[in-house]
């Protein structure tokens, strides 16, 4: 299932073409007088997530400003990307790219990883969906947003879900 790219509220019309998460830590060589150098393992850095796309149709320029003033605002939110976790992250940068066309507009982004981690590991709070029971009930006993709740889960059908479905609460 390859669901459309989210970060607060704001929904990709169509996702990237080209999406990269970057894992990295931090490691220090230090020399030391007289002798070989010594290398620190300083620990795991935030991943960067990211991508370039295109934006077609009559509506891409108003695609890229709503981009644009996401970023201008600012702040963390949940980061939805096709094939990962969800993760919190925070809007880094946006770039328009190439020439601009009448109905074609390329651009490129980058995330941080915000320290805490990733949202759907294993620690966190969860539920176990019972029989007959609905995400929009969940959502209600839990005091949770219904959209959250469903981007969080990947869950696409908020009105069934499966006995046993294990849902991980923010």
């Amino acid at each position: 299932m390859n669901l459309p790219m989210q970060f607060q509220g704001y929904c990709w019309p169509n996702n990237p073409y080209e999406i990269t998460v970057q894992y990295t830590r931090a490691v220090q060589e230090q020399q030391q007088p007289g002798c070989r150098s010594v290398v620190q393992n300083m620990g795991r850095r935030c991943r960067v997530i990211a991508g370039k796309g295109i934006f077609l149709g009559a509506g891409c320029r108003e695609q890229f400003d709503r981009l644009a003033a996401l970023l201008e605002q600012g702040g963390e939110g949940l980061l939805t990307l096709p094939g990962e976790a969800p993760l919190r992250a925070v809007f880094a940068s946006l770039k328009l790219t190439g020439e601009s066309r009448p109905n074609q507009l390329g651009y490129s982004f980058q995330f941080y990883e915000v320290p805490s981690g990733r949202v759907a590991e294993g620690g966190g709070c969860y539920r176990v969906a019972r029989e007959g029971e609905t995400l929009w009930q969940v959502a209600m006993l839990c005091g949770v947003p219904v959209d959250e709740l469903r981007v969080l889960n990947r869950v696409q059908w908020p009105n069934a879900l499966p006995v046993g479905t294990r849902l991980v609460l923010p």
